[in-house]
């Protein structure tokens, strides 16, 4: 059984779209992303048409096309990048989630036999532009990259001195609109014996599979940055870069990584992409 929980959480953010560069888009995505549709069945494997594509490759790939031109309308440019994407939209891919980067717990009842785990489907910060447009975001990270920056002295407004660590974050996801009943996180069980459940667990896997899209007035990505100045009781300082594409037909899944076997899946209900 799985319940559907509201989170509404946002912080501001601006939308960036980048240069064209169609070629490497249209060579990758053809390559790499499989078009057909397929289905995710609880106790049979991944099927293997479906193989793994890159966040982050994805990310770059869609934020390498032109930008909306000053003088281009937003009908002409969403069917320009629609036209110089190709196969790039509406293609189908599948995500390994790295559960390092996400809202993804798992916790195992040994007297229950039984696996719980609860997934947030929420992008860590929202948009001050979707916000200001009353249009809900849904989402999750995929994976994450962590720049250690170095160690450097600061000083308070007093005058006193500490040393800190400063880091870089470098996130990649997916986005989407939420649809009714509107699923901002899922939580479920599925049973598996003590051995088994013991060996398994390293092996557990989220996955994510949908459809490449794009929003006609937002564009194909957007990002988000955040940043925390280090203090003397907290000696950290970090500047974080988060990228999301949109993404549709979101289903989910806890996977067994070592046979690719599906022990739990759900459709995430989704809206019209604004």
């Amino acid at each position: 059984m799985v319940s559907l929980t509201v989170v509404r959480t946002r912080t501001p953010r601006t939308m960036q779209i980048r240069t064209l560069n169609v070629l490497m888009a249209l060579a990758f995505m053809a390559a790499s992303l499989p078009t057909r549709a397929q289905s995710v069945e609880v106790g049979a494997p991944l099927p293997a048409t479906i193989s793994k594509a890159s966040m982050k490759e994805v990310v770059q790939r869609f934020r390498a096309l032109a930008r909306k031109g000053e003088f281009e309308t937003t009908p002409k440019y969403a069917e320009r990048v629609r036209s110089e994407a190709g196969t790039m939209l509406d293609s189908l891919v599948l995500f390994e989630v790295d559960a390092n980067c996400t809202h993804i717990y798992w916790l195992y009842n040994a007297d229950a036999e039984e696996f719980s785990f609860k997934w947030y489907f929420q992008i860590p910060s929202g948009f001050s532009l979707f916000v200001k447009s009353g249009i809900d975001v849904g989402g999750s990270d995929v994976t994450c990259e962590k720049k250690n920056i170095g160690r450097f002295q600061g000083a308070t407004a007093l005058g006193v001195k500490f040393a800190y660590q400063a880091y870089r974050d470098t996130t990649y996801g997916v986005m989407w609109t939420p649809g009714k009943p509107t699923a901002y996180s899922a939580e479920s069980q599925f049973k598996m014996a003590i051995a088994e459940a013991q060996a398994a667990k390293p092996y557990l896997r989220g996955y994510l599979l949908g459809r490449l899209a794009m929003s006609p007035t937002l564009g194909l990505t957007a990002s988000n940055t955040t940043a925390r100045s280090a203090t003397v009781s907290l000696p950290i300082e970090s500047y974080g870069v988060s990228y999301y594409a949109w993404i549709t037909d979101v289903t989910v899944a806890v996977v067994d990584s070592r046979t690719r076997t599906v022990l739990w899946v759900m459709k995430v209900p989704t809206g019209e992409i604004p």
